[in-house]
């Protein structure tokens, strides 16, 4: 088994301690936000699922497409959760009808949602664990992002030249490090302060899939 590999199974592996953990905590709060907190982190999920299942089928350039998609549905959930207003609320959670998405059609974009929870960061400074990561893949990460989803020169020249190993490693660890804030996103929505910590703590036994040493987050960051 070649690196690539062992880092996608354990990758796996991370993703199913993650969702074990989240099946035992209690019943979530019910109400508007966080049940559209709840549906952006969970297609966030779904996304990095599609990126493990393409990397480990030799699509790497599609993989790569995925990354913008799944930080933007986490940067959504939250958003929804913490920064948008009732009126912006509403529009997301809408029934689904073709007037109703002309409306959500002007739903603010990423650089926007930043800004609103950069805003709140300030009026509620324990969510600096979750607001300053957000920011960090933003201001490293978008334009590959953007180019790989799009058709742009990174995905063009790797269809040339060959989709490095290291670049595939380093993006799946990406993927892995928004996976686990989804996580903890989803765990927040509980009220037990025991699961949102089990769930803050769980990469301690995942660090070699993820791209950095990671410090415990407090368990309202």
């Amino acid at each position: 088994m070649d690196m690539l590999e062992r880092l996608i199974a354990e990758s796996q592996r991370f993703s199913d301690c993650l969702a074990d953990l989240l099946e035992e905590t209690p019943p979530l709060v019910e109400n508007e936000r966080a049940e559209a907190c709840f549906n952006a982190a969970v297609l966030s999920f779904e996304h990095a699922h599609g990126i493990r299942t393409l990397f480990s089928l030799g699509a790497p350039n599609s993989a790569s497409a995925l990354l913008r998609v799944q930080y933007e549905c986490l940067l959504r959930g939250a958003w929804v959760m913490y920064a948008a207003s009732a009126l912006q609320l509403g529009k997301l959670t809408a029934p689904l009808t073709r007037e109703a998405s002309d409306v959500a059609k002007n739903a603010r974009n990423a650089d926007e949602m930043l800004k609103d929870l950069e805003a709140e960061l300030e009026r509620t400074p324990t969510l600096k664990g979750l607001v300053l990561p957000l920011r960090e893949i933003r201001n490293v990460s978008w334009t590959a992002m953007n180019s790989c989803a799009h058709g742009g020169l990174h995905p063009l020249k790797r269809s040339e030249g060959g989709f490095p190993v290291q670049l595939a490693a380093d993006m799946l660890k990406n993927s892995n490090a928004m996976l686990h804030m989804a996580a903890r996103l989803l765990a927040r929505l509980t009220p037990s302060a025991d699961s949102v910590q089990a769930v803050e703590l769980s990469y301690l036994q995942f660090q070699d899939c993820l791209p950095i040493v990671q410090r415990p987050a407090t368990p309202s960051a």
